[in-house]
């Protein structure tokens, strides 16, 4: 097919309990913690393979990363004057 890449959701540890005012979470965009991997997604050394075996058939994978916001369980943050 002449694939040169994989492109991943997420990876980093996820929500993952009750239905939110906002909603549930969608394919690991709600991140909690950047530091800790999604279980779901498997070990660090999953996804280090998962690299590798890309990498030595000349491929690339690229992780969906989330900068512009994060999960909060309060619905009115200090900072927000709400």
């Amino acid at each position: 097919m002449g694939f040169t890449a994989i492109w991943i959701s997420p990876v980093n540890n996820n929500y993952d309990g009750p239905r939110t005012p906002y909603g549930d979470p969608y394919h690991a965009y709600w991140v909690t913690d950047i530091s800790k991997l999604n279980d779901r997604f498997g070990t660090a050394g999953d996804l280090k393979e998962l690299s590798k075996a890309l990498h030595d058939r000349k491929m690339i994978l690229m992780v969906d990363i989330v900068l512009n916001h994060g999960l909060s369980f309060a619905i009115c943050v200090p900072y927000s004057h709400c």
